[in-house]
């Protein structure tokens, strides 16, 4: 049984929160704003996870894929530098626009950010690789516990969101109206009865 199953075998850059859909996570959340939002970015002002329909992993005509830039230059994807990665971002980017508007900007940045140092390169292809060094070690602990504390908070809210849904669907509904136990009075609609 593999323990990381859950987010692709790879926990350092991934999450998972439902078990169903891993994601890159803060690295790669991190990279992608720089990118938009960062005036020294070349690619400032570009629109970040854009759905195109039919670029899902199926191709097939209903399904969507999430282009992480678009750029008046192309399509890009970001992805963790490694050559499984880069060859997954251009499976996407043929996906997503059938070899054609394919993001062609080359350039080479550096970011920092939360005790990282990003190394930000873009090739020409379309696909955006990055790697990442610890800026400060001591800093770095600290800020790897806030991030599992923020996750684990959050999953526990999502976790009872969904358990105080269920309990109100299964909360017969009286009918429309009266709203305090008054017949016609004002109300919001629904009542809920606990009998």
């Amino acid at each position: 049984m593999n323990a990381y199953l859950y987010c692709d075998n790879d926990p350092v850059n991934k999450i998972d929160s439902d078990g169903h859909h891993p994601i890159l996570g803060f690295h790669h959340e991190f990279v992608v704003g720089w990118l938009v939002f960062n005036p020294a970015s070349p690619l400032f002002g570009a629109t970040p996870n854009v759905t195109i329909r039919g670029g899902g992993r199926s191709g097939l005509p209903g399904s969507r894929g999430y282009a992480d830039l678009i750029h008046v230059t192309g399509v890009y994807e970001v992805k963790p530098r490694g050559a499984r990665n880069e060859r997954q971002g251009r499976k996407q980017l043929d996906r997503y626009t059938g070899g054609d508007y394919i993001g062609t900007m080359v350039f080479t940045a550096t970011a920092t950010n939360g005790g990282y140092n990003y190394f930000i390169n873009s090739g020409g292809d379309g696909v955006i690789t990055y790697t990442y060094t610890l800026a400060n070690p001591v800093i770095q602990k600290e800020l790897d516990s806030c991030r599992t504390k923020q996750a684990i908070y959050a999953l526990a809210l999502y976790k009872l969101a969904e358990i105080v849904f269920k309990i109100f669907d299964k909360i017969p509904a009286r009918g429309w109206g009266g709203g305090c136990g008054v017949p016609g009075g004002a109300g919001w609609g629904l009542e809920y009865s606990l009998k």
